[in-house]
């Protein structure tokens, strides 16, 4: 059974001091199944009227709104020591698995940062323990989509720092192609981990099997500089 991405995440988070670490600290779990905090009517609306006017500008002429709230994960994402809630959104979809969307950076009810992208089938977001060193949380974006029987899922993983997001780079976390052929299917998974608190963190990789319900390691921890983040995140002004 999968466990829960934010837990996960949370308890190495807070368990971990801030300080340099000799071994791979685990930052994702590719096994694990996010459950969504919830966010009140009155959390939306105020993340939906934020986002809104920037969103309306940049992509006017590319697709309808229909704006959704996708996930949301809680850290200090622009400020250190703050308390600041990161929204994934969707805000309109141009066809499968594509369209328009951003991160919106909320603290105290108000935006404090806007990216906006062009969307891949995006439809989580998890806090990450402080990678580089600069005091604040960075940002695993996870997006995947199941097409001809293979489901597969990756993140992103970003920082923000002066106003501009920093890209750590994309890894696969899941792997699954049991809709091809029941009898032969194979389903993967694998966390990541990273030295962490370093300008340059370098991140490792573990993959595991699926064997019914229990989940075996397969092959050992190795390093990982991960793909290149070919997105594009752009900075959207509230005004």
């Amino acid at each position: 059974m999968k466990k829960n991405i934010t837990e996960f995440v949370l308890v190495f988070s807070i368990l971990m001091p801030l300080q340099a670490f000799a071994l791979p600290i685990p930052i994702f779990d590719g096994r694990a199944d996010n459950k969504l905090r919830k966010i009140s009517a009155a959390e939306s609306k105020s993340v939906e009227a934020a986002v809104s006017p920037g969103a309306k500008r940049q992509w006017k002429d590319t697709c309808d709104a229909a704006f959704e709230i996708r996930s949301v994960c809680d850290g200090a994402f622009t400020k250190p020591g703050s308390r600041q809630s990161a929204f994934l959104y969707s805000w309109c979809e141009t066809g499968h698995a594509l369209g328009m969307g951003g991160i919106a950076i909320m603290e105290n009810g108000k935006m404090v940062a806007h990216f906006g992208y062009d969307a891949g089938g995006e439809y989580d977001i998890a806090r990450v323990a402080d990678l580089d060193g600069d005091k604040m949380d960075d940002i695993a974006i996870v997006g995947g989509s199941t097409n001809q029987g293979y489901t597969i899922s990756s993140i992103a993983i970003i920082g923000i720092n002066n106003g501009a997001v920093k890209k750590f780079g994309r890894f696969e976390v899941y792997n699954d192609d049991s809709g091809v052929d029941e009898k032969v299917s194979h389903t993967y998974a694998w966390t990541i981990s990273s030295e962490i608190q370093t300008k340059s963190p370098i991140f490792y990789k573990q993959k595991f099997k699926q064997t019914g319900k229990t989940w075996v390691k397969s092959g050992s921890l190795t390093k990982s500089p991960g793909e290149k983040d070919e997105v594009t995140y752009l900075a959207i002004p509230a005004k």
